[in-house]
């Protein structure tokens, strides 16, 4: 009996040795177990550039991020990886370096779309390095989160810079308005006008920073107002001022007389001009003023 014992562990053992020389060479080893590695001089390449997003962007050269900067030990998904990193790190600071040269007098549609394309690309990079780090080997796992920090730290630095530029557009709205409402309440509505123009391009809302300022209760004021609002161009929608202007003639309870008649026709003047957005609320303010004009 000991000996068929012998003999059946015998052929089961030479079995397991067939078995295991014909399987293939990739069941015997796992690529995708293996962890990513981040080269040094790749991650000090992008702390350099990351400590330096103040620096022009065209002052670095496409070489010193070449492809060969990656370990080219890692599997093709965690080179990928790492190839994001390294595209999201370079876009922010190219975003950045856009934002913050928009001309002051550039329309405030094209610097909020700037701030959030930088805003986009910095939660880019965040959530490329979050996903990196159960991938990363022990080794590399510090430099990692070195790197993390250091995103963490510039956008600190870089959200302080991206609040001067917004407050400094702010101050240069608040000055204009102040131009143009000195403007209107002088009569001149022309140059009221031409004042105006560089303020709807630095707010999204100019007549808000208007309207309160120019109408106090008065019927004089409200009639300066609306010399003004049918000066002003289709294209820097007059509407907003319109709505500013009856809301607060309903407030004081003066929406009536001569000033009530212009706004209603210069109301049904801009609904005939069926232009988008302006007539749907041209609609909705003749709707509002005719349940509240005396």
């Amino acid at each position: 009996m000991s000996a068929w014992y012998g003999v059946a562990g015998s052929r089961c053992i030479l079995l397991l040795l067939v078995v295991a020389c014909t399987l293939p060479r990739g069941i015997q080893s796992n690529p995708a177990g293996r962890k990513c590695l981040i080269a040094r001089d790749e991650l000090s390449s992008l702390i350099d550039l990351l400590s330096n997003m103040e620096v022009s962007y065209e002052e670095y050269s496409e070489e010193e991020f070449e492809e060969d900067t990656l370990d080219d030990t890692n599997a093709p998904s965690c080179s990928n990886k790492l190839n994001k990193i390294r595209t999201s790190v370079r876009e922010l600071h190219k975003n950045y370096q856009i934002l913050k040269r928009i001309p002051q007098d550039d329309p405030i549609s094209n610097y909020r779309m700037s701030k959030y394309r930088y805003e986009s690309k910095l939660r880019d990079l965040n959530q490329t390095l979050s996903a990196l780090v159960p991938q990363v080997s022990n080794q590399n796992l510090t430099a990692l989160n070195q790197l993390r920090r250091k995103v963490k730290e510039v956008e600190i630095q870089l959200a302080r810079s991206v609040n001067n530029l917004q407050k400094q557009r702010e101050e240069t709205a608040k000055e204009l308005s102040r131009t143009v409402i000195a403007k209107i309440n002088a009569k001149s509505v022309d140059a009221a006008i031409a004042e105006f123009k560089a303020l709807a391009l630095r707010s999204d809302d100019p007549f808000r920073m208007i309207v309160p300022q120019v109408y106090r209760g008065r019927d004089d004021e409200a009639a300066k107002m609306i010399d003004f609002l049918e000066a002003v161009d289709f294209n820097d929608r007059p509407i907003g001022g319109y709505e500013k202007l009856v809301d607060a003639m309903i407030i004081e309870d003066k929406l009536r007389g001569d000033n009530a008649v212009r706004i209603l026709k210069d109301i049904q003047a801009i609904i005939m001009a069926r232009v988008g957005q302006q007539h749907e609320r041209a609609v909705a303010l003749l709707k509002r003023f005719r349940s509240k004009a005396h």
